[in-house]
């Protein structure tokens, strides 16, 4: 009898905490999910989440040294395909400055070494601009980043608006106070991102630019 009590009891219990986990997995996930929301998990474009999320950060192909694959040499196939699936699912994209290149820079954490060059002499696409506080190869792959995402070839004379620009929405760099992401002094990180929304807000006049996200509960800046 009571060893038939217990395994009654047992199973009610059991079969509560199932209950329970279920409703807060089911509760956690559909909220990172609905509509309003941001996605900053899913890896690959063509596994996007539903319901689909306002926001999505696209991840892999995404990044600075899997785009620009030596200086000057382009890669926005993968892109392409998030900014497709993005329409395709009436999101927006949030594009996070990521990982120096190797050939950029021995460390995907520190900058190159133009960061703070004198009256540097830049290539394609800004072939013949000099900039007098350096930052050349970074500027070069954000213009080119930004001549593609809005489809033109230089700088518009005045910003564009109006959701021409496919990508719309940027953010200076992921994590920037944790190591593994940026081991640079942060007056480095402030030149970064100065630098990257000065051509952003160049070209797209209704883009957002945040400074960037800190490890830990996720806040930006």
């Amino acid at each position: 009898m009571h060893k038939t009590r217990f395994t009654v009891v047992a199973t009610y219990s059991f079969l509560a905490l199932a209950v329970l986990l279920t409703a807060l997995l089911t509760s956690r996930y559909s909220a990172a999910q609905a509509p309003g929301s941001m996605n900053i998990g899913t890896i690959v474009p063509s596994h996007w989440p539903s319901p689909a999320p306002t926001i999505m950060r696209p991840r892999y192909g995404a990044e600075w040294r899997q785009i620009e694959t030596a200086r000057g040499s382009y890669s926005f196939s993968i892109m392409d395909q998030w900014t497709t699936a993005a329409e395709t699912n009436n999101g927006q994209l949030l594009f996070t400055f990521l990982d120096v290149p190797s050939w950029a820079s021995s460390n995907t954490t520190i900058m190159p070494s133009d960061l703070n060059e004198t009256n540097e002499t830049c290539q394609a696409p800004l072939q013949g601009v000099v900039r007098p506080g350096g930052d050349c190869i970074f500027a070069e792959f954000v213009t080119a980043l930004m001549q593609h995402e809005c489809g033109v070839t230089a700088a518009p004379s005045t910003p564009l608006t109006g959701s021409v620009c496919k990508i719309r929405i940027f953010e200076a760099w992921n994590e920037f106070n944790d190591g593994q992401f940026w081991s640079s002094q942060y007056t480095d990180m402030a030149k970064v991102a100065n630098d990257a929304a000065t051509i952003v807000r160049r070209y797209c006049g209704d883009c957002t630019f945040l400074g960037g996200e800190r490890v830990g509960w996720r806040r930006w800046l």
